[in-house]
């Protein structure tokens, strides 16, 4: 029998006492567990895949999948990475479907960010600080989607989502070691990447268009008609 127990706010409840409220029906705190979560799950599923759609339905499909076997669930870490491991394996095997169907080939081989801190600025940021903003954003993301995804998925688990060398390990099912030689080369490739459209960003960067040429060269001309005027009449 699904029930909607409101003994006490879910929302301040951890994530094993909201699993405990599930499994006898609560799907309050069901909601309650999603909503702690999908960001981060939808994060890791769309550094996998690159693909907003797909990570959308691999998170639907890993918290299905999540309800179905959560009497496996046996405490021995935290709920989030044994969460996390389900949505790793529900975006590989979407990864690996759709490259099997659009090349016949299976699972591609490949080959936290760099931080980019600055000052907070005491104001909200403008229309234009934002718009920028948002395409720094895109930059990077873009950036990282072109990672081979092997590199891509270690990076969004432990730069995006922060998670520890030893969780990744154990999420994506390979040695520590490994995570650390495969980040380091994310971070290189990332790098790499980055400076080469920051170094044709800045060569591009203040662009002197027409408009502006013709309205710098008007008021000079006529700025210096002006002084020529003066010269001419003498003193008086």
């Amino acid at each position: 029998m699904i029930t909607n127990q409101l003994l006490e706010p879910v929302t301040i409840l951890t994530d094993e006492e909201l699993v405990e409220r599930i499994q006898s029906g609560d799907m309050g705190a069901l909601e309650a567990l999603m909503r702690r979560h999908n960001q981060r799950l939808y994060r890791i599923a769309r550094g996998i895949l690159r693909n907003d759609a797909d990570a959308e339905e691999v998170v639907q499909d890993a918290y299905v999948r999540a309800y179905r076997e959560l009497h496996q669930f046996e405490g021995r870490g935290p709920f989030c990475s044994w969460l996390s491991r389900i949505v790793v394996r529900e975006a590989l095997q979407r990864m690996r479907k759709r490259n099997s169907t659009v090349n016949g080939r299976g699972f591609p081989t490949g080959g936290g960010s760099e931080e980019l801190d600055g000052q907070a600025l005491d104001r909200a940021p403008g229309p234009a600080e934002a718009a920028a903003g948002e395409e720094l954003r895109m930059v990077i993301q873009s950036a990282i989607d072109e990672l081979p995804a092997r590199l891509r998925s270690v990076f969004v688990l432990r730069c995006v989502e922060q998670m520890s060398t030893a969780q990744v390990a154990e999420c994506l099912g390979i040695p520590p070691e490994t995570v650390k030689t495969r980040l380091f080369r994310a971070k290189l490739r990332l790098r790499r990447r980055l400076n080469r459209l920051l170094q044709s960003g800045v060569a591009a960067s203040y662009p002197f268009g027409q408009e502006r040429c013709d309205r710098t060269v008007a008021i000079v001309i006529r700025r210096i008609a002006a002084l020529q005027g003066l010269a001419s009449e003498g003193p008086t």
